[in-house]
């Protein structure tokens, strides 16, 4: 395992006007520098033999300032209706009790999380987010005439889910805090990549089909991304 400290500096900021921007500092065997908002947390990526990343933060300040004023409204928008002591289950908020326990409803049954017992709850996650993608992928996949290789839920870092060139569907542990309809509308997605590989006009017509209101699913896909990765509780779970 690589050194952190040589890889990955710790969190500094930039300031721009009145604006200041939190960034992680990795260097990396790149050999151009690069910039990323793929968490919603700013990581500036240079080659090691850089000498500093000033330079190529005043260039970009004011794509900088615009993308972190997006993400910031983006979380503003879902936190504004969200007690942030709480935690979102399929789009429903449970807070926990004093010693950290939350009760939740997964279909006629209540089931208890604790969350001091990560390993536990991220278990027990898992196993309510796989019965809630296997009955929409079965369903979906009879609708569009195709069959997945192979369907996993994983913890990825950088999307929602993804359809591999071998029918693979893999889909994303943190689709447990989404809405039902944008889990629907995530799964419904990836099974029809197995028809579509490729976002074409097709593709977008048959998403249409299923959803009308596809763009602003798109929107709320996006302002969940960007929430749980800044959300205290996601954070500590997931990490």
């Amino acid at each position: 395992m690589r050194r952190l400290s040589k890889d990955l500096e710790r969190c500094r900021t930039f300031r721009i006007g009145s604006v200041e921007v939190p960034y992680e500092l990795s260097r990396r065997r790149v050999k151009y520098p690069r910039l990323e908002f793929k968490t919603g947390k700013l990581v500036v990526i240079l080659p090691r033999n850089a000498r500093d990343e000033i330079s190529l933060l005043e260039k970009r300040a004011s794509w900088i300032v615009e993308k972190f004023t997006q993400i910031e409204q983006s979380i503003r928008r879902i936190a504004d209706g969200v007690r942030l002591d709480g935690l979102i289950i399929f789009g429903k908020v449970y807070h926990p009790d004093k010693n950290g326990k939350v009760c939740i409803k997964a279909g006629h049954t209540l089931v208890e999380l604790n969350l001091g017992e990560k390993k536990k709850m991220m278990q027990i996650l898992r196993r309510l987010l796989r019965t809630e993608i296997d009955k929409l992928v079965q369903e979906y996949s009879k609708k569009f005439g195709v069959r997945p290789n192979k369907v996993f839920v994983r913890t990825q870092k950088t999307k929602w889910a993804s359809c591999s060139t071998k029918g693979n569907l893999s889909f994303n542990l943190r689709l447990v805090h989404l809405p039902p309809q944008l889990v629907q509308y995530v799964v419904c997605h990836e099974v029809l990549h197995l028809r579509e590989r490729k976002h074409s006009k097709t593709f977008w017509d048959l998403v249409k089909r299923e959803f009308r209101n596809f763009k602003q699913l798109e929107k709320d896909l996006l302002d969940y991304w960007f929430f749980v990765q800044r959300y205290s509780i996601f954070g500590k779970l997931f990490s």
